[in-house]
């Protein structure tokens, strides 16, 4: 992924937490500096990152129709120094807009939820201005690599509103953190 032109779902914990304290926290710090060219990108990829990848691609090849990976860019929320954007694993687009993010885990679908809710609502929040007046579904898919089982959650408004309402309010006060 494009790390370098703007905040993506890897950054919705960082803005949630300026949105909950109106203080950034050294992530925020530090990517900021990332994308105005101060400090260089930290990149990496564990086994384990690489795993999912592996499974990302076999599952692509299962839902014919569906984008894999595609980048959507805020038009609502980007700014003129930075984008708000996302890639999201899968896309499918017919009668509606449905959305799936994967995570590769020997954990349960319930921690895997709750580990990545700012990011799971970062999505959400795009999905909508990206389905504008279209219907829209988020999904959580977690792959269990020792098992091979997948559980899925669909993802509803009402089991984000606190973070996405802190999301929204660090977005209000990013423009001040950036300086």
């Amino acid at each position: 992924m494009d790390r370098t032109k703007g905040f993506g779902s890897g950054d919705a914990k960082s803005i949630a937490h300026l949105g909950i304290t109106g203080m950034p926290n050294e992530t925020l710090i530090r990517r900021i500096a990332e994308l105005k060219g101060i400090a260089e990108p930290v990149n990496f990829l564990t086994p384990a990152m690489e795993k999912g990848v592996d499974y990302e691609n076999r599952i692509s090849e299962l839902l014919p129709g569906a984008t894999h990976n595609p980048k959507f860019v805020s038009k609502r929320l980007s700014r003129d120094e930075y984008e708000i954007r996302n890639h999201i694993d899968y896309e499918s687009v017919t009668s509606k807009v449905v959305w799936i993010e994967l995570k590769t885990s020997i954990k349960s679908l319930e921690h895997n939820f709750n580990a990545y809710k700012e990011q799971l609502a970062w999505h959400y929040m795009l999905l909508k201005e990206r389905a504008g007046v279209m219907r829209s579904e988020l999904y959580l898919v977690v792959v269990n690599p020792n098992t091979e089982g997948i559980e899925k959650l669909r993802v509803d408004f009402g089991l984000l509103t606190y973070e996405l309402n802190a999301i929204k309010k660090g977005l209000e006060l990013l423009p001040a953190v950036w300086g």
